[in-house]
C-alpha cells in the first residue's frame, strides 16, 4: 500500500483527488466499514474533508468521538481501540460502543510538529478488530500523505492569492480608467481631483463632466464593497451619469434616475453614496444633491464654513426615491471640498480617526493657498496624524476654488 501511494503521490494530483485516493487505499488494504479524513481549517479546527463507507453501512451516521480526535491532536500520535467492548483506553469508549463500533483507530497527518489533519477508520458488526500492525500501517500512510497534502494546500493558497492579486490589479485598472485624465480649464476656477489607493481597491470615483451650456458637473461617489464588483458598478454608474448629464438633467432628478438604475441592477446589499454639484463658472452658482455621501465642505474666503448635508439615502437602497437639492453661490476665494470617508476615517496608532473636525480645521487653515498646495498640506496633515498606521481605505478628494 505504501509503495502504491508513494508512486501515486509523485504525480500532479489535486487535493480532492489525493484525499479520495488515500481513503481508497485504506479500504483496499485495511477493509474498514467507515473511513474519514479530516483537515485543519484556517483556525486550526479539524473538519471532515472526505467520508467513505463500505457497502451496507448507513451513510447518514457521521458522528465521531471528540475525545478520540482530541487525543490524536494532543498526543500527535495514533490511537487504537482494539475491542470497544473491553478496551477502557479511551474515555470515549462508551459513546463509541453506543454507535455499534467494535474497533477503531486514528492517525495524525503530521507535518513540522503540527497536526494538519487525521485519518480515522472504524469497523462495526464485530466483523474484525484492528491490530497494532494496522495502526502502524495507517500511521505510515498518514505520514506519507501529510507532506503531499500540506504542499498541495500551500500551492492552492498561493494560487488563490495570485487570483486575488490579479483581480485587484484589474479592478484598480478599471477604477483608474474611470478618473478624468485632467481637470477641465474653466474661467475663474481652480480644480483638482485625486484618488490615492490604499492596500485594497474600493469603488471610489470622481468625475468632471462639461455640459453643453458651459456648466460643469462635479461628482464624488463611493460604491459599497471592494474589488472587481465595486469597480464594475462604479463604471456602470459613471456611464449612466454622463448620458443623463448630457441631457441636462438637474442634480436631484439625475440622482433619482441613478437610484432606480442601481436598485434594479444590483443586489440589496449594494449601494452608492453620491455627491453631485452642478457648477456655473461664470456666476459661481452651484446646485447640488447629496445622496447619502459625506457632507461637502464649503469654506468661505473669510474662514466661515458650511456643511452640505444629505438630501436622501445612498443610491440603490429604495426604488422610486425622490431627492432634494441645495444651492449656494461661490465668491472669490471660496473653496468647495468633496471627499470620501478614507480621509475622515484615517486612524492613528491609538485607533482615533482623523474625523470631520480636523478636516474642516485644516481646510480653513490653508484656504488661501492654491488647490495643489491645499491638497499637499492636507496630505501632510493626514500622514502626520496617522503616524505610520496604514490607511484602511482609498482617499478621494476633489477641490473647487473660485479665483
Amino acid at each position: 500500500m505504501l509503495n502504491e501511494i508513494s508512486v501515486d503521490l509523485l504525480g500532479d494530483i489535486p487535493l480532492n483527488r489525493l484525499v479520495e485516493l488515500v481513503l481508497e487505499k485504506t479500504f483496499t488494504f485495511l477493509k474498514p466499514d467507515r473511513g474519514l479524513l479530516m483537515l485543519a481549517d484556517e483556525h486550526g479546527g479539524l473538519r471532515p474533508e472526505k467520508v467513505k463507507y463500505a457497502a451496507g453501512v448507513d451513510p447518514s451516521d457521521i458522528r465521531l468521538s471528540k475525545t478520540l480526535i482530541q487525543s490524536v491532536v494532543d498526543k500527535k500520535n495514533g490511537v487504537l481501540l482494539i475491542d470497544a467492548a473491553t478496551d477502557a483506553g479511551l474515555g470515549a469508549a462508551e459513546s463509541i460502543r453506543i454507535q455499534g463500533i467494535t474497533s477503531c483507530m486514528a492517525a495524525p497527518l503530521f507535518v513540522e510538529d503540527k497536526v494538519i489533519g487525521l485519518i480515522y477508520l472504524e469497523v462495526r458488526l464485530g466483523r474484525k478488530s484492528f491490530s497494532e500492525e494496522d495502526l502502524q500501517l495507517l500511521t505510515s500512510l498518514a505520514n506519507t500523505a501529510a507532506i503531499k497534502i500540506q504542499n498541495l494546500r500551500l500551492q492552492e493558497g498561493a494560487a488563490s492569492r495570485q487570483r486575488i492579486e490579479r483581480e485587484m490589479a484589474l479592478a484598480w485598472d478599471i477604477q483608474r480608467r474611470l478618473l478624468p485624465e485632467a481637470e477641465p480649464t474653466l474661467p475663474h476656477t481652480e480644480l483638482l481631483g485625486r484618488t490615492v489607493p490604499s492596500r485594497t481597491v474600493s469603488g471610489d470615483y470622481y468625475d468632471f463632466f462639461e455640459r453643453g451650456d458651459n456648466s460643469l458637473d462635479v461628482v464624488v461617489a463611493d460604491v459599497s464593497g471592494k474589488g472587481m464588483g465595486a469597480s464594475i458598478l462604479a463604471a456602470s454608474v459613471q456611464a449612466a451619469f454622463q448620458v443623463w448629464a448630457g441631457e441636462h438633467f438637474p442634480p436631484d432628478r439625475l440622482c433619482s434616475r441613478l437610484n432606480d438604475m442601481v436598485f434594479r441592477r444590483t443586489s440589496p446589499e449594494k449601494f452608492i453614496t453620491f455627491f453631485l454639484a452642478l457648477y456655473d463658472p461664470e456666476s459661481g452658482s452651484v446646485v447640488f444633491t447629496n445622496a447619502g455621501h459625506n457632507p461637502g465642505i464649503l469654506v468661505r474666503a473669510g474662514g466661515t464654513t458650511e456643511l452640505l448635508g444629505a438630501h436622501g439615502p445612498p443610491l440603490g437602497l429604495f426604488p422610486g426615491k425622490s431627492y432634494g437639492s441645495g444651492t449656494f453661490t461661490m465668491g472669490e476665494g471660496d473653496l468647495l471640498a468633496l471627499y470620501t470617508d478614507g480621509l475622515t476615517e484615517a486612524a492613528n496608532p491609538e485607533d482615533e480617526e482623523f474625523g470631520m473636525t480636523r478636516l474642516v480645521e485644516t481646510l480653513v487653515k490653508v484656504r488661501a493657498l492654491s488647490v495643489a498646495e491645499i491638497e499637499a498640506e492636507l496630505g501632510a496633515a493626514l500622514v502626520s496624524f496617522t503616524a505610520g498606521t496604514p490607511f484602511g481605505d482609498d482617499r478621494t478628494l476633489v477641490l473647487l476654488k473660485r479665483s
